[in-house]
């Protein structure tokens, strides 16, 4: 996976099937994606998603808030989880999707669940 990390982390898709490359490459490193990824298996039950670019959390994330809001993740009341953003990611619609409507739009490559480790007991589904 991360030898792809350097060509794929600033080409997107938009809600259309539009592939674009973002007009500022981003400073994100494969490093920082798996040390993020690590991180949160540490973590009890909770299911870990990538859609597009964000990674969205639900499940028991409640004795985990003040460590989520460190590594930057923000509370979405309306969907009742955490999401991580990437930091230049700029809105461009006003219009609420649900996380289905989302994944439908952006693709997703499964849940992981973590088991309070750093280890995966499965492959996770976007290696």
């Amino acid at each position: 996976m991360s030898y792809n990390f350097p060509k794929l982390k600033d080409i997107h898709q938009n809600k259309d099937g539009e592939k674009y490359t973002a007009r500022e490459a981003s400073t994100e490193t494969a490093e920082d994606f798996k040390d993020l990824i690590a991180e949160l298996m540490k973590f009890d039950n909770i299911e870990i998603e990538v859609i597009g670019c964000f990674v969205w959390l639900t499940g028991d994330t409640k004795p985990y808030k003040e460590r989520l809001k460190e590594l930057r993740f923000n509370w979405h009341s309306k969907k009742l989880c955490w999401y991580l953003k990437p930091e230049d990611y700029k809105r461009r619609s006003r219009k609420d999707y649900d996380l289905e409507e989302i994944r439908s739009m952006y693709g997703s490559r499964g849940k992981v669940h973590s088991n309070g480790t750093t280890k995966l007991n499965d492959k996770p589904p976007w290696d």
